[in-house]
């Protein structure tokens, strides 16, 4: 639970808005009356390394010192393509586009979790998967998603040559999380 002594982070990389210009309101009507639940906001759309949770206030300093060296631009390709469906398509609860890369996410989520772990944080331990999550689905239609995944299971969402992982604030509201890039 937040407090006043404490502040929500994670780990993240926003996607180029530019990508997702046109396309996210299609993708948005073609899901429409498919899926049913809370969809991203455009300047929102990002994908996470970590969730940190809370932190004390105090140890704020600390965390940006330890990322520090990872907190930055990268020069790397980064590829947006497909739509998919955490855990399965049979039972989506997270509609999501895969986000592929050379390998050098993989890096930086191993080296978030190393600086986090040197504080005494503890990070996840599931296999990192980078994914740009659409929506968080509370119902379904079962004999249409299948088909409505199908059509964007190769669409080329665009390529961004170089991204930033950033520390950013998440702090909850009754309209959704307002995020804020820290470092």
């Amino acid at each position: 639970m937040q407090n006043s002594r404490t502040i929500r982070l994670f780990t993240g990389t926003y996607v180029d808005d530019e990508l997702f210009q046109f396309v996210y309101d299609d993708v948005k009507d073609d899901f429409s009356g498919i899926t049913f639940g809370k969809w991203v906001e455009a300047e929102n759309l990002h994908f996470t390394y970590h969730f940190i949770g809370d932190v004390e206030i105090t140890r704020l300093d600390d965390v940006k010192n330890a990322l520090s060296s990872i907190t930055k631009e990268y020069d790397s390709v980064l590829e947006l393509r497909g739509i998919s469906a955490f855990p399965t398509s049979r039972r989506p609860r997270i509609l999501h586009i895969p986000v592929y890369d050379d390998g050098l996410l993989n890096d930086i989520y191993a080296n978030i979790a190393t600086a986090l772990n040197s504080l005494s944080i503890k990070t996840e331990k599931r296999k990192f998967k980078p994914h740009l999550t659409l929506q968080r689905i509370k119902d379904f239609e079962s004999h249409c998603f299948p088909d409505a995944v199908e059509r964007y299971k190769d669409y080329d969402f665009g390529i961004m040559n170089s991204f930033k992982v950033s520390l950013i604030q998440s702090t909850l509201t009754s309209r959704g999380p307002v995020y804020k890039i820290i470092q």
